[in-house]
Parts: structure tokens; C-alpha cells; sequence
């Protein structure tokens, strides 16, 4: 059941931006980011929400490891061709 819940127009302006790129409607992102607060608090003690919220330094990096493991596996099969079992 929906209900109508009033929000400030800065988060709704940003939801609406990410929304877009994420192809969610505005509702739906901040659905998302409300479930996304909540698994955190589960399973993150208060401190540890606090700290991650406080900590303007922290960064989060997502890194595409495809081309690593690909060229790793590449360097590995040169090195077993050398052996010449």
C-alpha cells in the first residue's frame, strides 16, 4: 500500500537525477536507497554507520577485475606453454 510521504525537494531533485541514469523512476529511487539504508543498519553496528557517515574520506571504488583475470590467465598459459610438458 502506498502513501504519500513528504520529502525535501533536494533529495527528491537527486533522486529524480539518479533515477535516470539508473532507469528507475524517482519513487523507486528513493525506495532503493531506503532498503539500502536499512540492510546497512542490519548489518552494521551504529558506530560503524556513523563512522561511514561522518567520514568524508572514505570513497567506495567499483573495479571491472575482468581484464585482470583475463590477462592473468593469458600470462599463466604462456608460462605452462614454456614448460613443455
Amino acid at each position: 500500500m502506498s502513501k504519500a510521504l513528504r520529502i525535501c525537494k533536494d533529495l527528491q531533485e537527486e533522486a529524480h537525477i539518479k533515477g535516470e541514469l539508473m532507469k528507475r523512476s524517482t519513487a523507486h529511487q528513493i525506495e532503493y536507497w531506503a532498503n539500502l539504508g536499512k540492510h546497512i543498519e542490519k548489518h552494521l553496528n551504529l558506530n560503524e554507520v556513523e563512522k561511514i557517515l561522518n567520514d568524508n574520506k572514505m570513497k567506495v571504488v567499483i573495479v571491472d577485475l575482468e581484464p585482470y583475470i583475463e590477462q592473468s590467465y593469458s600470462e599463466i598459459q604462456d608460462f605452462s606453454d614454456s614448460l613443455n610438458f
